[in-house]
């Protein structure tokens, strides 16, 4: 039988774990490997016992986006068949006619008996207020961005892939060797491309390890027509600004953000805060957005009727957010800043 395993790290987001392997274990995934590095405050994180049977945990020190290569050898290739490298904050959605993952995976064999890559799009979902929910009910209530990247009409992917052809891991895709082709699943339907020579083409230099991680497809008929990755990407205001502050060496970087969030509380006592406002605020806080929710685009798509094929998530424990502000900031003043954000984000009442 097919096994397949998760790769994430873990890098001062230990709160979000349980929901995580809640998450993974529902759809079907065999083993969940972690690789653990967080600050002293979060240290004292203990698997639940009912995951430990599908966890293995790692401490290793913080070496930025060479962490999934250099670690690569505590994925046990005899064991798993394939493995899915992806962020704690990201959330694979199948759709409705697939019960777990190995499903998916065998409806593409039965394509080609060759496949060695699966590819799944991007699907960005925000949350910023201090609130604890699951991944059902971000899922359910909140907005989802889908489609292409402005002008560029790329649509993003992540790749889960064959163990036993491993060759470098990045943060978004994963190098392989051994075949002459990569036999790539995506879509609902498979693609070959050889592997014996660098391509010209840049949009597939990706699937030769590229450390930019990502496969990019032009819109089809068959977009989202299996799967999304559902990329929740800020969190609450106080869990970013925690972050952030722990990943800052300077004094001064710090006292730009206090000021800062003193800014955009002045836009919210007059009730103009918008994206915006919003973009200008992670931008302040260290976060480099290459992709700005203002080009999203989802062009003549259904994006609601695209949504109800897939498959609700049952995962119901919380993406715990309820976590103290640094000192010297009010976590009321994040947490207000959070909620009228969320106004922007929530889906008007329509459950997708």
């Amino acid at each position: 039988m097919t096994k397949a395993c998760v790769y994430v790290r873990c890098v001062h987001e230990s709160h979000f774990l349980n929901a995580f392997f809640e998450h993974y274990i529902n759809l079907g995934f065999d083993m969940i490997y972690v690789l653990y590095n967080n600050t002293q405050k979060f240290d004292n994180y203990v698997v639940p016992e009912k995951f430990q049977d599908f966890v293995k945990i790692k401490k290793v020190y913080n070496i930025g986006n060479s962490l999934y290569d250099h670690h690569k050898s505590l994925i046990d290739r005899e064991k798993y068949d394939w493995v899915f490298v992806t962020d704690l904050d990201e959330f694979l959605i199948l759709h409705k006619r697939f019960l777990n993952i190995k499903e998916l995976i065998m409806e593409y064999q039965e394509k080609d008996n060759k496949l060695n890559t699966i590819q799944f799009p991007w699907v960005w979902s925000h949350k910023f207020s201090i609130t604890d929910e699951s991944i059902k009910d971000i899922f359910i209530n909140r907005k989802k961005f889908l489609g292409r990247l402005g002008a560029r009409k790329e649509v993003w992917y992540k790749t889960m892939v064959k163990t036993k052809h491993i060759h470098t891991i990045c943060i978004h895709s994963t190098q392989i060797r051994g075949p002459k082709e990569q036999v790539i699943g995506y879509n609902g339907k498979v693609e070959r491309i050889r592997i014996d020579k660098q391509p010209d083409d840049k949009q597939t230099w990706t699937l030769w390890g590229d450390e930019r991680g990502f496969r990019k497809h032009e819109i089809d008929e068959g977009m989202y027509s299996d799967a999304i990755l559902m990329h929740v990407t800020t969190r609450s205001m106080v869990d970013s600004y925690a972050k952030t502050l722990e990943k800052q060496a300077r004094p001064e970087k710090k006292q730009a953000n206090k000021e800062l969030v003193a800014s955009v509380l002045k836009k919210l006592e007059k009730q103009k805060v918008n994206e915006e406002t919003m973009i200008d605020f992670i931008k302040g806080m260290g976060y480099r957005l290459e992709f700005p929710l203002k080009t999203l685009q989802f062009g003549d798509m259904d994006q609601e009727a695209i949504l109800k094929s897939f498959r609700t998530p049952t995962s119901t424990l919380p993406l715990c957010s309820n976590i103290k502000a640094p000192e010297g900031i009010s976590q009321g003043i994040l947490s207000k800043l959070g909620k009228a954000l969320d106004v922007y984000f929530l889906a008007d009442g329509e459950n997708i």
